[in-house]
């Protein structure tokens, strides 16, 4: 990746081969033959890299002109076109031959003969060059620019000479030749279109590109040149990675095999997994998040791990050179306190190698002020990333155990992270020291929530959502980044190793070696090899599903399919037209969903991932990764590579003790790093975890310095949905792949489908909510209850919305008017999920296929006793334990629509399968899944073993479970007679249930509550209108009467 201002992997000088008899004819008529002619060039740095070029007698008189002072009073100067043209077409070719070769030789670095044989800063960052050149490009195309009603710049278009690079996953240009500040890339995946000519692109020699967010218009000069670029683009297009076709869910990434997943329940091992990867990134990180709080420490308790404080840690990264990329939403004042400002200046003071941008601006020329960008991402090298519902800020770390109270000192959470939002809101954020709430007095509000980490490709694909959006925010008109912008690209799918000798040894191609047996083959011959076969091992390599695995191929896990994708239909061109509003009507009227038997598996391809040759890290960092990698395998190969990765300064002294102690070395770092994983964890969970079951299993197998490890590419079938737009990702055509993915695998679902998510508004409700995550819902459900199919939904929310104040108070108009949309959507209306399942004849009890509940938890405050609900804040579907989704994207339409809040998701299926019972009968489910479910389920319920949560149809775990959520209500009511609750529906009876509660049983019933489950309260307030006083003098003069209704659902 490269940006403005950091400077590239130093070249070797530019000495191109003009190998003898290179010159040839166009192949075309006679006629053309005598003025165009072709020369294939060769350079070798690092990777041997070949390509070809077509001048004409004009293209060698003006580099002539350029280069008058060197070539002057030398015998290799051009004659006149007369005299040139009175040669033979072999003499004539041979002389320009000779006239390259004296430039290559003796000028090979001049700038004029570098563009002349289409060189630039870029080309020879990948391992494969392409087609560059200056062409003529016309201003504007960007559409979230374009659609500024005050962008006055649209009606005035202008030509600027640009230089052009070509590309294998995209089309980018720059200011000149010698720049390596990037203005833009045009990325194959944006449904990259090409069309060319007059009546296409305006002009004879025009060309344009259409992808997702731009319509970009170059001129080339002459129709020949533009043809040159049409088929250099074409042919690239054809190969490319991304040239699949309409993908799953209509989203812009494919599935991606072979990657490792881990999930995390709850922030604390979350957080303590993000600090130990990020200490391990080598060339940069990136993050977004909805809020960022720069001093979060992300181990507890604060005062045993002081240098996990977020900002120390992104400095001391910065510190080493690696650099730090932070996007955080610009929330609009008048509603959040999130004070982006203080993260931003934070941040950036720490270190100016962490750049930190805001988004979205609000100007004379655009903006948006009701939708924020919602994405919790953090990527690392762009081959770790992290996503889920948890943002990097106060509030989310928590536990399995839910804790209301931390009163006694060292605390486990500092100043205004002892919170609860529900008595008081987060305020002056800045001053995080200081406790908001009296941690004597009031209880905290536990947090539960889920994400996961990724290793593999489909981290990389995680990354380029992050550049999606950075270069977004760079060009988008309505900011402060345009003039002085820091676009970001991805990696080039290969880095180079730390020594030069070993640049051709990849982990990869080292493991690849393994695969086949070369353990015995010696460098120099591995290098010679490579050299032969010109970077065979580099290129795309296509994953074998298990469906299509053949005798031949199941000796490999790999196979090599050189131009395999020239047959493969172009991507689809969407329609250009369509405004937002006439693609809401379009998309959300009489939707349909993909059939059943549709598939959920698909072949994808992965790029090949090596060493970074300019490995950031400090000697004993160098040493450490070398012990690692020498403990991952014996082979002399590996042996070699870890001796190349060691600094020339350190000697053998100093390699001889590591190498003796390697094993124990790793082997405390494992135990290290398990205890600390397991801090605050219950004996059971313990027990499980230290023999590789449940989490810490995962963990484990996570657990390595590495990017990439040796021994273990991962099972998991990974892809990134999202919603994304015009204002938030300048999309034309939003996308709401997440959506769609929620729709088809509840569609496809068996028997069991389990939700937790912080809101539940959908169009079941009504009118204005659209997403039909519901309606799909109550559809699947009949057609379980027509075919006599074993179906069930659980449904885990809050049980109250997280705003701060009494659900009676004045002041909490949002409180009911989030209430009021969650009851409409479950059940107080027509068509409310559980009036359409009373309808239907085939059902006689709706809760027999679709329950809803909360989480609540209790303890004691110095000598009183308290409770406080557990806020549901995970975004997670899981199907028939064997598909997950996860990630940022909330059920209601701010969240699905893809106009409004910009989220990420991701899709996995762990292809390593474990054996359970579902519905009654034995079957193989994914392992990902299976383990996160029973995770939570033996969590919230307070089970220990896994036979009661294994079968979740069974009329075992059914009364388990209803047993303990109606046993945990009723001690609720008894003891605390707290709401929201069924007994009240009314504002008045809130009063009456307080006054018959009994605070004196707590401690003689306290034994009889079981884990955190209690049922969802369907009928409280039902004798309430929830809905916003519109003629109340006091609601005018709010906030909420304010914003639009839309805004709220």
């Amino acid at each position: 990746m490269e940006t403005k201002g950091r400077s590239s992997t130093p070249l070797l000088p530019f000495k191109p081969v003009i190998t003898k008899n290179c010159a040839k004819p166009l192949e075309c008529d006679k006629w053309r033959q005598q003025f165009l002619y072709t020369f294939d060039i060769s350079f070798h740095n690092t990777f041997h890299y070949e390509w070809t070029i077509q001048k004409t007698y004009k293209d060698f008189i003006k580099l002539q002109k350029s280069l008058h002072h060197i070539i002057s009073s030398t015998p290799h100067k051009i004659p006149s076109k007369s005299k040139l043209y009175d040669l033979s077409l072999d003499d004539r070719l041979s002389f320009l031959e000779g006239f390259l070769q004296f430039l290559a030789e003796e000028h090979g670095s001049n700038p004029h003969f570098k563009a002349f044989l289409e060189v630039s800063e870029l080309s020879f960052d990948g391992d494969t060059k392409l087609k560059e050149g200056y062409v003529q490009k016309r201003t504007g195309g960007r559409y979230g620019n374009e659609r500024k009603c005050c962008n006055f710049a649209k009606h005035f278009k202008r030509f600027q000479k640009r230089w052009v690079v070509l590309r294998k996953d995209n089309l980018a240009y720059l200011t000149d030749h010698s720049s390596r500040n990037l203005h833009e890339a045009l990325m194959f995946k944006d449904n990259f279109v090409i069309k060319w000519g007059k009546q296409d692109a305006d002009y004879d020699d025009g060309i344009r590109i259409l992808t997702s967010r731009r319509n970009f218009i170059f001129r080339c000069g002459t129709v020949h040149k533009r043809d040159e670029w049409v088929e250099a683009i074409t042919a690239a297009l054809e190969s490319s990675d991304w040239n699949i076709g309409v993908k799953r869910f209509d989203s812009s990434f494919p599935i991606r095999n072979h990657n490792r997943a881990a999930w995390y329940v709850d922030g604390e091992g979350y957080f303590n997994e993000v600090y130990h990867n990020l200490k391990l990134a080598k060339r940069e990180v990136f993050i977004t998040d909805w809020w960022l709080s720069p001093e979060l420490y992300l181990k507890r308790p604060s005062n045993i791990h002081s240098k996990t404080k977020l900002v120390d840690v992104l400095g001391t990264l910065a510190d080493r050179g690696v650099s730090v990329f932070v996007h955080v939403y610009k929330e609009f004042s008048m509603a959040l306190t999130l004070n982006s400002l203080h993260t931003q200046q934070t941040l950036t003071q720490r270190n100016p190698n962490i750049k930190v941008v805001r988004h979205p601006h609000r100007s004379v020329v655009g903006g948006v002020f009701l939708w924020s960008h919602h994405e919790k991402i953090i990527c690392i090298d762009q081959e770790i990333a992290f996503i889920g519902g948890l943002d990097l800020c106060y509030g989310r770390m928590d536990n399995h155990k839910h804790l209301l109270t931390d009163n006694i000192e060292p605390y486990y959470w500092n100043g205004i992270d002892y919170s609860n939002v529900r008595v008081a809101d987060f305020t002056d954020v800045a001053n995080w020291e200081r406790d908001t709430i009296d941690r004597k007095e009031i209880p905290r509000m536990p947090w539960h929530d889920v994400a996961l980490k990724v290793v593999g490709t489909v981290a990389g694909d995680v990354a380029l959502h992050f550049i999606d959006l950075w270069n977004h925010v760079m060009t988008d008109i309505t900011g402060i980044y345009t003039k002085n912008k820091e676009l970001l690209e991805p990696n080039a799918r290969r880095e180079e190793a730390a020594d030069p000798e070993m640049s051709s040894l990849s982990i990869e191609s080292i493991r690849l070696s393994q695969e086949v047996k070369l353990d015995e083959v010696k460098i120099e011959e591995i290098k010679h090899e490579e050299a032969t076969k010109k970077r065979e091992l580099k290129k795309p390599l296509l994953m074998v599903t298990p469906a299509e695995e053949t005798k031949e191929t199941k000796t490999s896990q790999f196979l090599q399919i050189p131009q395999a994708r020239k047959s493969m239909e172009p991507p689809k061109m969407l329609p250009r037209s369509v405004t937002s509003e006439a693609w809401l009507k379009r998309e959300f009227t009489g939707i349909e969903v993909a059939p059943r038997t549709s598939s959920l598996t698909q072949i994808s391809r992965i790029d090949v991932k090596a060493l970074d040759k300019k490995m950031s890290l400090q000697p004993e960092d160098m040493i450490y990764n070398a012990e690692v990698l020498t403990k991952a395998s014996q082979n002399p190969l590996i042996q070699k590579l870890v001796e190349n990765l060691l600094p020339k300064e350190i000697d053998e002294a100093l390699l001889s003790p590591f190498r003796q102690k390697t094993a124990e070395a790793w082997k405390a770092l494992q135990d290290k790093e398990l205890r600390e994983k397991l801090e605050f964890e219950d004996e059971f969970t313990q027990q499980k975890e230290i023999q590789g079951e449940g989490e810490a299993g995962k963990f484990k197998r996570m657990l390595t310095p590495s990017h990439v490890d040796l021994d273990n590419l991962g099972t998991c079938e990974c892809q990134i949905v999202r919603s994304a737009g015009l204002w938030s990702y300048g999309l034309e055509d939003p996308e709401h792949s997440i959506h769609m993915a929620y729709l088809s695998l509840i569609n496809q679902a068996d028997h069991f489908i389990y939700i937790e998510n912080q809101f539940f508004i959908s169009s079941t409700a009504g009118s204005p909510v659209k997403n039909q995550i519901a309606q799909a819902l109550v559809d699947r459900i009949k057609v379980a209850a027509s075919r006599k199919e074993k179906f069930k939904v659980i449904v885990v929310c809050p049980l109250l919305p997280g705003f701060e104040g009494g659900v009676e108070d004045a002041g909490s108009s949002v409180l009911r008017l989030q209430l009021y949309w969650e009851y409409q959507t479950i059940s107080r209306n027509s068509d409310s999920i559980y009036e359409q399942l009373l309808k239907e004849d085939s059902i006689k009890n709706p809760l027999e296929y679709i329950q809803f509940y909360g989480l609540r938890n209790h303890g004691m405050l110095g000598n009183t006793p308290v409770t406080e609900i557990v806020y549901v804040h995970s975004k997670l579907m899981i199907v028939d334990d064997d598909v997950v989704i996860m990630g940022s994207a909330n059920i209601n339409d701010r969240s699905q629509l893809g106009v409004r809040d910009s989220e990420i998701a991701m899709v996995i299926n762990d292809t390593e399968k474990v054996m359970t019972v579902l519905a009654g009968e034995t079957r193989r489910v994914s392992r990902f899944a299976h383990e996160l479910r029973m995770n939570i389920f033996k969590e919230i319920m307070g089970a220990t073993e896994d036979r009661l949560v294994r079968d979740p149809l069974s009329e075992e775990f059914t009364s388990n479970w209803q047993m303990t959520a109606e046993t945990n209500t009723i001690l609720y009511r008894e003891i605390f007679g707290c709401y929201p609750d069924d007994n009240i529906k009314s504002f008045a009876q809130i009063r009456t249930l307080q006054e018959k509660s009994d605070l004196s049983q707590y401690s003689s019933k306290r034994h009889l509550f079981k884990g955190f489950l209690v049922q969802f309260p369907l009928e409280f307030l039902y004798n309430e209108d929830l809905r916003l006083a519109l003629f109340n003098k006091k609601s005018i003069l709010t906030k909420e009467f304010i914003i639009p209704q839309e805004s709220f659902v």
